[in-house]
């Protein structure tokens, strides 16, 4: 719980300072799609739910739209796919499309609640640019939560052998 606090206020704080040219870093997105691509679409949706209500907490948004965001697109991301997908491209991918769909709901639920979203090609441009990148930083988070499940694991084992 207390990582993911932490990945909510980094995700706040760091925000503005995580992004390149139009493109951002959703740094909480890419930790759950690429936790998710590790395990499976359950820990994507358990690891959406409670980093959305984290950042939640510490947003303006109405309650639940990150929550709501967060956890559909993860699992749309990671459902039906291997557990430990291996490869970038499809790591990458998978990313990308979470974005999409990520900032997709999140303009959606905010023009539902009646927040004025401007509809233009600057949005959906800043849309495309963050998939990109967000894409290629997925081998990299994937491939240091990886080790961290591995870690889980034999740490698990040792102690199940006694």
């Amino acid at each position: 719980m207390v990582v993911i606090a932490l990945l909510g206020t980094l995700q706040s704080v760091l925000v503005s300072s995580l992004s390149l040219g139009g493109a951002r870093v959703d740094l909480a997105l890419l930790v759950v799609v690429c936790w998710g691509l590790v395990r499976d679409h359950r820990t994507a949706l358990a690891w959406g739910l409670l980093s959305g209500l984290t950042l939640d907490l510490l947003s303006v948004v109405p309650p639940g739209t990150y929550t709501l965001a967060l956890s559909v697109s993860a699992v749309l991301a990671t459902f039906g796919l291997d557990v430990g997908v291996e490869g970038a491209p499809m790591q990458a991918g998978a990313v990308a499309f979470a974005t999409l769909c990520y900032r997709a709901l999140l303009y959606g639920i905010l023009l539902a609640s009646g927040v004025a979203v401007g509809w233009d090609l600057s949005l959906m441009g800043e849309a495309f640019a963050s998939a990109a990148l967000n894409g290629l930083l997925a081998p990299f988070v994937y491939w240091f939560l990886h080790g961290i499940n591995k870690r889980i694991h034999r740490d698990l084992q040792r102690e199940l052998q006694f």
